[in-house]
């Protein structure tokens, strides 16, 4: 049997597999975001930074200003070299009577191309593309309009963004802005009249890094770290979505129905079984590399990690016994895993016996070196591990030669299989948990309807610190 330290170091790729999560009801609470004022472009997806405000019990998603956006073309000069920006500030500060030197402005930014605009100002921030400099002084006349509290945001968008387009607000900027830009230091004297924050345009208002109440929201997490608080991350969904709708990674089907084990899951049954396969090869070889290099505790862990992998195994087939596969496999398929799946449960002592071996050589380099490379135990272990390719030869069904990559090629594949259905099922609100490897793989794809959510920020608004 493996203990409690030696399953903890499971890595958490293959440890996302064998997560079982259940529904908690909690009292939700309200929570408001934070758009943005954007320069120059249409509206596109983003991921803001969030800004943390202090609360009882637990942080929320922080008071966040709209996002006041313009496509109009700046009316500063782009060319030649922009002003100092200490010089800027001080001038903006002379016509508004509201002291920007506080705000932090990031030059060369690839944020703003990601709503596709040249500039934005979010807060304190200001965001400016590369070589647009000259949309400083227009944006640090937004950052004043968001102090003073004049952007609202009405409406909540699709798209993960708030905007706010408010012409006015856009005209006042430009003005500030063109003489904010002058080179020279302006006196301090009677601020510019504000105008009336009357907008008619459209302003949108999301989430952008925290959970949403209108729709999936998909969050990446290290499975290990959430399986120790799952309770407790269930209760915070709930509340931040006012549903009670949680998905462990495994858990989660292609489509709604109410007879959940007609339906297939939208993590692939069948990409799971294979890579189960493939990570308890992977790493098998992994730890015997790791013993010959007299890194103890690291083929503790890998060892740890196939013990896993062959369980995760074993459970994902035991699916079929219980009829819970979703009718993914079709009669000749569930004869062609039958041996596969009587194969594991004959052979699970190997492992248990390896464990005890590296337990017992652990500190004792030439006999842990001497297991791994000769010992008639770990050879068969090893030789029966790479018997499972005689019932899925991976390597022929995913053309790589490596199991390293073949491991990560399935991956992929089980995170394109996870973007389509989230974008299937983008209506059903709650919160669906999958492996942060994942997530990273479903941030590039540009036609999400669902809300994506980092690991780090679903930390952030729960107040809670990585392991």
């Amino acid at each position: 049997m493996f203990d409690q330290k030696t399953l903890e170091s499971t890595a958490n790729e293959q440890n996302a597999l064998t997560n079982n999560t259940s529904h908690l009801n909690h009292k939700p609470a309200d929570s408001q975001q934070s758009p943005y004022q954007t320069r120059e472009g249409k509206l596109g997806s983003v991921q803001a930074k969030q800004q943390p405000i202090q609360a009882k019990q637990r942080s929320v998603q922080a008071k966040q200003r709209p996002v006041q956006k313009n496509n109009l073309q700046a009316n500063q000069q782009a060319s030649g070299t922009p002003a100092k920006e200490a010089q800027v500030k001080a001038n903006v500060g002379a016509l508004t009577g509201v002291d920007v030197s506080d705000a932090q402005v990031h030059y060369n930014s690839n944020k703003p191309a990601q709503l596709k605009a040249e500039a934005y100002a979010q807060g304190n921030e200001v965001h400016l593309a590369s070589g647009k400099e000259a949309h400083l002084g227009h944006e640090l006349a937004h950052v004043v309009q968001q102090k003073q509290g004049r952007v609202q945001p009405t409406i909540q968008g699709n798209n993960g963004v708030g905007v706010n387009n408010d012409p006015k607000l856009e005209h006042e900027a430009d003005v500030i802005g063109a003489q904010a830009m002058q080179a020279k230091t302006l006196e301090s004297g009677k601020p510019l009249q504000q105008l009336p924050a009357q907008s008619s345009s459209t302003q949108l208002v999301a989430q952008c890094n925290g959970l949403v109440k209108d729709r999936l929201n998909v969050v990446g997490e290290t499975h290990d770290e959430s399986n120790a608080r799952r309770v407790e991350e269930k209760a915070f969904c709930k509340e931040q979505t006012g549903s009670s709708n949680y998905w462990g990674e495994n858990q989660f089907r292609a489509k709604h129905s109410y007879t959940n084990s007609k339906v297939p899951f939208a993590d692939p049954f069948v990409l799971r079984i294979d890579q189960f396969i493939s990570f308890a090869i992977q790493y098998c070889e992994e730890m015997k590399e790791s013993a010959k290099e007299w890194k103890s505790n690291l083929a503790m862990g890998k060892l740890s990690s196939v013990y896993m992998a062959l369980k995760g195994l074993k459970d994902t087939l035991k699916l079929m016994d219980d009829k819970q596969d979703g009718f993914e496999l079709s009669t000749t398929q569930k004869s062609e895993y039958a041996p596969l799946k009587q194969e594991i449960d004959d052979n699970m002592h190997l492992i248990a016996s390896v464990n005890a071996s590296v337990k017992e050589y652990q500190y004792d380099e030439e006999k842990l070196e001497s297991f791994v490379k000769g010992d008639g135990l770990f050879l068969e272990f090893e030789a029966w591990l790479n018997s499972l390719t005689d019932f899925r030869d991976l390597k022929d069904l995913y053309g790589k030669q490596e199991f390293s990559e073949l491991s990560r090629e399935i991956s992929q594949q089980r995170s394109e299989a996870m973007h389509e259905a989230a974008n299937r099922r983008n209506k059903a609100k709650g919160v669906w948990k999958i492996g942060e490897k994942h997530r990273q793989d479903l941030e590039g794809k540009a036609d999400k309807k669902y809300n994506l959510v980092s690991k780090e920020e679903f930390y952030k608004a729960g107040n809670w610190e990585e392991d």
